[in-house]
């Protein structure tokens, strides 16, 4: 189930641009056919798939506590439920970063201050370098890695 959480969470960050695997999921998921049609059935009909996953889990621990087949000391156990619950809040605070766009203030601000760069950059580079080669290669060379890395932040 860990596995599966992991794909879905994957899953739902990254958007509906990808295709689907065998077992119906975008992501490899360890044992997937281990589980019973009814638990498969419930994960794929929950609106909330890693939250419906992340239950099943506790549910999960606390059987397996009552029944004895875990016997760990609670402050353990209440630790590993910590950081599942950790786990989760990460999974959300990301699911928020993912949906919200930049906002158009800062892409203009953004595009305004590249294009400065590539203006200045040469008059710059001009005054501080020796010979016309050495002005080309650390002006071409700085202007095209800060459009390198703002696209690459577009494209994330």
């Amino acid at each position: 189930l860990i596995s599966l959480m992991s794909a879905h969470s994957l899953d739902s960050l990254q958007g509906a641009n990808m295709s689907m695997t065998a077992n119906g999921n975008r992501f490899e998921v360890l044992d997937a056919q281990d589980l019973d049609s009814r638990t498969k059935e419930v994960i794929m009909s929950s609106e909330h798939r890693v939250e419906c996953i992340f239950q099943m889990i506790q549910q999960l621990v606390i059987d397996g506590m009552k029944t004895k087949v875990l016997s760990i000391a609670p402050p353990i156990l209440t630790r590993s439920f910590q950081d599942l619950a950790s786990g989760l809040l990460t999974y959300h605070e990301a699911k928020k970063l993912a949906c919200v766009p930049l906002p158009f203030a800062y892409m203009v601000i953004t595009a305004t201050i590249l294009i400065c760069l590539s203006v200045f950059a040469p008059c710059m580079m001009a005054l501080y370098t020796k010979g016309s080669w050495s002005t080309f290669v650390y002006t071409f060379g700085i202007v095209f890695m800060m459009w390198y890395i703002n696209g690459v932040a577009e494209a994330l």
